[in-house]
């Protein structure tokens, strides 16, 4: 090792492989709840993903007001060209206890951090959008106008 190359190259290698080591474990932690909107007697559920990395429980911080206990995990693993990623889901039931804007703070999975979400708790339960055409629902007349009389009903008969 009396080479000045090698020894001036060596610290390099031993940083790039340090560098290597650490992005190989970053994960990607993130958390979405849903809806962010409901009334005082429903729930909402929080999702905290992991991406890329095998990953310990989740660190839910306490929130005054609200009850958020866990419900199941999941695990996806996929494979594509020979590049393996892996997902880890934990599924926690968040009730509030009284109407209210709740902020949740940032969840740790190591040393990682989601950012902080809010969930929104109203007297009554929020209304839900009408059904579109687009989701399977035909849009119909008013009952008075579809009991007309005067139109000929199709007729169809099978002959076998």
């Amino acid at each position: 090792m009396n080479n000045p190359i090698r020894r001036a190259l060596a610290p390099t290698f031993l940083t790039a492989c340090f560098v290597w080591a650490s992005t190989a474990e970053a994960a990607t932690v993130t958390a979405r709840i849903e809806p962010e909107v409901v009334g005082r007697q429903q729930s909402a559920q929080l999702t905290v993903e992991v991406a890329d990395q095998a990953a310990r429980p989740p660190q839910v911080p306490e929130v005054a007001g609200l009850s958020i206990e866990p419900v199941g995990q999941s695990m996806q693993t996929s494979i594509v060209n020979g590049a393996r990623s892996m997902t880890t889901s934990w599924i926690y039931r968040v009730t509030p206890a009284r109407p209210g804007e709740y902020a949740i703070p940032p969840i740790r999975v190591g040393g990682e951090a989601t950012e902080p979400l809010t969930l929104e708790v109203t007297d009554e339960a929020p209304s839900r959008r009408a059904p579109t055409a687009s989701r399977g629902r035909a849009n119909l007349p008013p009952d008075d106008e579809a009991a007309d009389d005067t139109a000929d009903p199709v007729r169809t008969s099978c002959s076998g």
